[in-house]
This record gives structure tokens, C-alpha cells and sequence, in this order.
């Protein structure tokens, strides 16, 4: 009796084990991992969050922003692209190097001219990013 109980319960326990694995690995594809993307606009200045990293811009050292349909990002150096942002420095022919935090979902994209850096950003939709840069030219103007 001992030993059916002991192997039942190793069962379990596997099946348990496997259940959880594959929780997770469902989680980390459908949800892109844990860690997100977020823009803070504070009284003086922007902040860019993406994965292990984040960005205090100024408006002071803001030259010009723009708003961009269709961009081509070009490659990434050092960062990533997940299900739904992209983020970390990137280089195409347009901008050479720049910091670049957008989401997969928005055809559309902020650029920030900071002078040495550019920074390209945008809102989870089309929507979302016209209301951001909207938002951004009052802070500038103000």
C-alpha cells in the first residue's frame, strides 16, 4: 500500500511541476514577458522606462519633436523587440544612432531631437500617439 501511495503521489508532483511549466512559458509568449514600457511626463522633464533601463529627458535639451507615419527603425544594438515594443538603442540610415521605445502596435511614432540624441517613442495605437505628441507640444510650449 505504501508504494502505490509513494507513486501516486510522485505522479502528482510531476504533473503538478509540468502544469506550472507550462503556465509560465504560455504567460512569457502571449504577454511578452513581465516588464513593459512607459513614458512619464514630471514638470521638467520626460522619463523613458523600457527593460533595465531609464531615460531622464530634459524639455530643456529638446530641440524639435515631430510626428512620423511608416518609419523604418532599421536595426536594434543593444535592446529588444518583444510581441508588442520594441526598445534600446537603435541605428538607421535617417537618424544614425538613437533611443527608440515604441510599441509594435502604433504605425505611427514621436521623434525628439535632443540635440546629441534622438529619441523616437510613441502610444500603444495611432490614437494614443497623436494624443501623446499633442500632449507634448503644450508641455513644450508652456
Amino acid at each position: 500500500m505504501g508504494n502505490i501511495s509513494l507513486k501516486r503521489n510522485r505522479r502528482l508532483n510531476i504533473l503538478i511541476v509540468m502544469v506550472i511549466f507550462a503556465g509560465m512559458t504560455f504567460y512569457c509568449l502571449f504577454m511578452g514577458g513581465s516588464q513593459e514600457i512607459m513614458l512619464k511626463f514630471e514638470s521638467a522633464r520626460l522619463q523613458i522606462v523600457y527593460p533595465d533601463t531609464s531615460i531622464e529627458l530634459p524639455y530643456s535639451s529638446i530641440r524639435n519633436i515631430s510626428y512620423m507615419e511608416f518609419p523604418e527603425f532599421g536595426s536594434c544594438i543593444k535592446g529588444g523587440k518583444e510581441k508588442i515594443y520594441q526598445y534600446g538603442i537603435w541605428e538607421n540610415e535617417l537618424w544614425g544612432r538613437y533611443y527608440m521605445c515604441v510599441y509594435s502596435t502604433s504605425p505611427t511614432c514621436i521623434v525628439i531631437d535632443a540635440g546629441e540624441d534622438i529619441y523616437v517613442i510613441s502610444g500603444d495605437s495611432e490614437i494614443t500617439t497623436s494624443e501623446i505628441y499633442n500632449k507634448f507640444v503644450e508641455i513644450l510650449r508652456a
